[in-house]
C-alpha cells in the first residue's frame, strides 16, 4: 500500500491586515490530497485506487472566539482492477467525479499569544455528477475534530488536526438496472489513531 497526502495552504498577501482572531478577521486555507493504493492478489490479480480531493476554505470570525466558514469540494476517483485465474483474465476501470460543499463552525480557546485550541464542527454534502457514470451517489458527512493552531506570525496559522469523529449517510442509485436499484446506509467512524493532519491558513 502506498499513501501520499499533500496539504496545500492557500496564502494571499493583502495590504491591510487585522489581528489574527479578532471580530471581522477572514481566514483562507484548505487542502489538496492525493491517495494511491495498490493491492496484489493471486495469479497476478491486482487493484489500484487513486483519489484526488480539493477543498479550499474561507471563513470569518464573528467575535474573538467564534468563526464560521464555507468549503467548496471536488473529488475524483479512479479504480483499476485486473482479475486473473486458471483459464481466465479480465479487467475493469471505474471513474467517479463528485462535487459539493460544506459549512464549518470553530470555537477558539487562546492558550498563549501564539497557540490556540479549537474544536471544529462541520457538515458537508457531496454528489456525483458524471453523466457517463450509471451510479448516482450522494453523501452527507457530519464531522467533529480537535485542532491546534500555531501562529508563527500574526497572519499565518499552522493548523494541526488530531483526527475526527464522523457520521456519514449515503444513498446510491444504480441507473443501469430496470427498475433502478437504490440503497441507503449510514456509518459512524473515528480516526484518532490515523496520525496528525497538518494544514495552514492566512488570516487577514
Amino acid at each position: 500500500m502506498q499513501k501520499i497526502t499533500l496539504t496545500l495552504a492557500f496564502i494571499i498577501c493583502v495590504l491591510f491586515a487585522k489581528a489574527q482572531t479578532q471580530k471581522g478577521t477572514l481566514y483562507l486555507g484548505g487542502s489538496v490530497s492525493y491517495l494511491t493504493q495498490k493491492t496484489n492478489g493471486a495469479f497476478g490479480s491486482n487493484t489500484t485506487n487513486r483519489q484526488l480531493e480539493i477543498s479550499p476554505t474561507i471563513g470569518k470570525f464573528i467575535n474573538e472566539h467564534w468563526a464560521i466558514g464555507i468549503t467548496p469540494m471536488y473529488s475524483y476517483m479512479k479504480d483499476t482492477a485486473y482479475v486473473a485465474g486458471p483459464g481466465y483474465s479480465g479487467g475493469s476501470i471505474v471513474k467517479r467525479k463528485m462535487i459539493g460543499g460544506g459549512l464549518e463552525v470553530r470555537y477558539y480557546f487562546q492558550i498563549t499569544d501564539k497557540f490556540s485550541f479549537f474544536p471544529l464542527l462541520s457538515e458537508s454534502v457531496l454528489a456525483s455528477f458524471d453523466s457517463k457514470d450509471p451510479m448516482d451517489i450522494r453523501e452527507n458527512i457530519v464531522s467533529l475534530s480537535p485542532n491546534f493552531a500555531f501562529f508563527p506570525t500574526r497572519h499565518i496559522a499552522i493548523n494541526i488536526s488530531l483526527g475526527s469523529i464522523q457520521w456519514i449517510t449515503q444513498s446510491i442509485t444504480d441507473h443501469s438496472t430496470t427498475p433502478e436499484n437504490k440503497t441507503t446506509g449510514s456509518l459512524f467512524s473515528s480516526s484518532f489513531n490515523s496520525g496528525l493532519g497538518l494544514g495552514a491558513a492566512y488570516h487577514f
